[in-house]
């Protein structure tokens, strides 16, 4: 708002002040010129905006998996660990993720009785999660672990079409020219060093293999 109220300032002073020698011509080049410099302003407001709704989804994800990843690995290793606390988290997270994928309303009036952020059908992605804690508290949990690893990769998948890495850093090169991905996928990497390709394959045993 002090950007376009400096503009119009601006605008008003060469108009009143300086432009009593102004012709014609040179206002409306004038004119046309301070309409370009707002709608400057306005384009970057709308990209800071974007910017921090980015950082603040990629925040989000970025809790959500430590918590799923920190649950199944306890989970696999079948150490003692405190599911309360862990299904207390998940549940916030939970709630706080329906102000980014709000429940989605239905013709039929489903959930019409329920406060206005329940209403209606939960939005996919937020239903990963709540099947993943359903899991979580069941007392068998363990045997599901699978399960959890592939909600999990379903969710993340969701945030990452969402927010589309790949356009991402195209657009980072082209203002930045700074490339963040090198544009070879991980066969072409392993095939181009066979000594690295042999450490690998010895050092997890052939699992894991990127093919």
């Amino acid at each position: 708002m002090s950007n376009l109220l400096c503009g119009v300032r601006a605008f008003r002073f060469l108009c009143c002040e300086g432009g009593l020698n102004m012709q014609v011509s040179d206002l409306i080049s004038l004119g046309a010129l301070m309409i370009s410099i707002l709608a400057i302003i306005k384009s970057s407001k709308k990209y800071e905006l974007s910017v921090t709704q980015r950082s603040d989804l990629m925040s989000w994800h970025k809790e959500v998996v430590a918590l799923l990843i920190k649950v199944r690995e306890c989970l696999c290793a079948k150490v003692e660990f405190n599911k309360v606390d862990y299904l207390a988290q998940l549940s916030t997270l939970i709630e706080q993720g329906r102000f980014y994928f709000p429940n989605i309303e239905s013709k039929s009036g489903y959930g019409k009785e329920k406060p206005l952020a329940y209403r209606g059908f939960r939005e996919a992605t937020l239903e990963f999660l709540v099947f993943s804690y359903d899991i979580i508290k069941n007392e068998k949990a363990e045997n599901y672990t699978d399960h959890l690893c592939r909600l999990q990769r379903l969710f993340t998948s969701s945030i990452f079409h969402i927010l589309q890495p790949r356009k991402h850093n195209k657009l980072v090169e082209k203002f930045t020219s700074l490339r963040l991905d090198r544009g070879i996928n991980s066969i072409d990497f392993m095939m181009s060093d066979p000594e690295l390709y042999k450490f690998y394959s010895d050092s997890t045993k052939g699992r894991h293999l990127p093919f």
